[in-house]
């Protein structure tokens, strides 16, 4: 029930582990060489995350407080 400040400014692509040990076999299957940057297609936020969280565990959502990185000093 407290509050959870969560960043905004901070976007990343979170995968499922699945479908990371997929693309890993794929690549190694073709014989791939360099590097590769396995993500989702699909961008969050930590309070984009936050609130999914929330909602999930039927908790209120408004207790995500949307904030800068900046603000964790």
């Amino acid at each position: 029930g407290l509050p959870v400040r969560a960043a905004v400014d901070q976007v990343f692509c979170p995968a499922w582990i699945d479908d990371v040990v997929h693309a890993v076999l794929e690549l190694q299957r073709i014989g791939a060489r360099g590097t590769y940057n396995v993500c989702s297609s699909e961008a969050s936020s930590r309070r984009d995350l936050a609130v999914r969280l929330a909602a999930a565990m039927h908790v209120s959502t408004d207790l995500v407080e949307p904030i800068s990185l900046d603000d964790l000093g």
